[in-house]
């Protein structure tokens, strides 16, 4: 990490703090009143969220660094379409839920 951007460093640091953040807050509002249906579906948005955030600074770390990309789909043509609307539902949910 030390080899890197400073600034996508600390992005890339910064993610496994959201992931216990975002499972501790959808957990806890589990627990008081969400159906399981509606944490279930949280879950899966917080899932592509932190996909979504992988995608960008991978984008970022070839843009800065000159590195190719191959753009693997697994068979999902439009995965970066789906991960930022994960990634957009996630976020309301924390602001409705806030």
């Amino acid at each position: 990490m030390s080899k890197i951007d400073r600034e996508l460093a600390c992005r890339i640091a910064w993610i496994e703090n959201d992931i216990s953040l975002g499972s501790d807050g959808i957990r806890a509002r589990w627990e008081v009143y969400l159906d399981p249906e509606d944490a279930v579906e949280a879950d899966a948005n917080l899932v592509g969220y932190f996909g979504y955030e992988a995608l960008l600074i991978s984008k970022l770390l070839r843009s800065k660094y000159k590195r190719s990309h191959q753009r693997a789909q697994w068979g999902m043509p439009r995965i970066e379409e789906q991960l930022k609307e994960c990634s957009e539902n996630a976020k309301k949910f924390f602001e409705e839920h806030d």
